[in-house]
């Protein structure tokens, strides 16, 4: 509880600074009806973030089924977790490894990474082979954390970052989990899990040749 009460004084105390300080400091930041305007004016921006939803929702359908596959080819809960662990080992050290890598570079190989993985995992019928393959999508899913940061930033322009990261971020873990899961969902029950996969793969390619669509501002 002490933490709790520590936390709202703090709060309070924040708030209150802002409120008495002079409206002319207030003011001094983009409000937000103009910083949605000059976003909706970014030539680039709707196809990066349709290839943002894209590829993250391929990524959360796949790994939201992925377990069910590994145990209906026969394999156990060793090799779910052993999956999942390979694929949280990768992440780091790849990050570390593409820290100056060119930001177009990095966000299209994560998307065709994913393709390429997610097209293994529709054609692989071996429970072991398919949760090695999930190093593969943690390559994939380290190039774009750090990818898809760095591309926002060059895709708009430098007054608006913080307006684009924040629609970046939404269209990241707002709207492609509502995407994938639905999505995923509908087809793994109507179609099976190689189609899913086969989806995703090609939602991932998409993504890919959406992102070629945008015209960086600044390098």
């Amino acid at each position: 509880m002490p933490v709790v009460y520590a936390a709202a004084l703090l709060a309070t105390t924040s708030i209150a600074l802002v409120l008495r300080s002079p409206p002319a400091a207030r003011e001094r930041g983009r409000s937000l009806r103009d910083a949605l305007a000059g976003l909706a004016g970014t030539p680039g921006l709707l196809p990066f973030l349709l290839a943002v939803v894209l590829v993250n929702a391929s990524f959360l359908a796949t790994s939201s089924f992925f377990s069910l596959r590994v145990t209906g080819l026969g394999g156990g809960l060793a090799l779910v977790g052993l999956a999942a662990g390979l694929q949280a080992a990768i992440e780091v050290p790849v990050m570390r490894a593409t820290a100056s890598a060119h930001h177009g570079h990095l966000f299209l190989a994560g998307c065709l990474t994913y393709a390429v993985a997610f097209a293994l995992f529709a054609l692989t019928t071996d429970p072991l082979v398919l949760s090695l393959l999930r190093l593969l999508s943690g390559v994939g899913f380290a190039f774009l954390v750090v990818g898809t940061v760095v591309a926002a930033d060059h895709i708009v322009e430098p007054q608006l970052r913080a307006s684009g990261q924040a629609v970046t971020r939404a269209a990241t873990y707002g709207l492609s989990p509502i995407v994938g899961g639905i999505g995923g969902g509908l087809i793994w029950q109507w179609a099976g899990a190689p189609a899913l996969f086969a989806a995703t793969s090609a939602a991932a390619l998409l993504g890919a040749i959406l992102y070629r669509a945008t015209r960086p501002v600044s390098a």
